[in-house]
């Protein structure tokens, strides 16, 4: 059985990954885009 501790951190990680869904979505779009610039891509 897992330590609370090591649950607690992993529902964390859930919350994390949540919050950042958006821009991290955002980002990926930039690095594909062929139009996009340099500069975007390295944001």
């Amino acid at each position: 059985m897992a330590k609370k501790s090591m649950i607690a951190k992993n529902e964390q990680r859930k919350v994390i990954v949540e919050r950042y869904a958006a821009k991290r979505l955002e980002l990926k779009k930039a690095l594909v885009d062929p139009n996009s610039t340099d500069e975007v891509r390295e944001a």
